[in-house]
């Protein structure tokens, strides 16, 4: 066997043995899903996510809000304590790293971050896109 051809067997040998552990790992997510106490868990999810959000086909704000809605204040408040909080712990970072690691939608942020602004929770260094959050009283912040 030449040595393009053992490289071949090993691919074709590494290809078969990823398809059968993906075929395992579906199986194992199929009898989790199965599962009474997962189904009851996600019926539970469901109807409380119906009950709070209502999403419609042409919803293109954030948590599936039709246009023109508002969010709940509790909503606004949990995120804005959340974000405060976050950005306590993990300074100086722009809008596009907090929606991401927050696994929210950019304009979802905006609100809770202006009044965490504005209550000098937080401050800011840079502008527009290059824009970072900083903790209040931070050394950022003073130079």
């Amino acid at each position: 066997m030449t040595k393009i051809d053992v490289n071949k067997a090993i691919e074709a040998e590494c290809q078969r043995f990823a398809g059968a552990i993906l075929k395992l790992v579906e199986k194992s997510i199929k009898q989790e899903l199965s599962s009474p106490k997962t189904k009851k868990t996600l019926a539970k999810m469901r109807d409380l996510l119906e009950k709070t959000y209502k999403p419609t086909k042409s919803s293109h704000l954030p948590m599936g809000l039709p246009p023109g809605a508002k969010r709940a204040a509790a909503a606004i408040k949990s995120l804005t304590n959340e974000l405060d909080i976050f950005i306590t712990n993990n300074p100086g970072l722009r809008v596009e790293q907090l929606s991401k690691k927050l696994s929210r939608e950019t304009p979802e942020l905006r609100l809770p971050l202006k009044r965490l602004i504005n209550d000098g929770h937080i401050g800011t260094t840079g502008s527009k896109r290059t824009t970072t959050y900083w903790p209040a009283g931070h050394k950022a912040l003073k130079e």
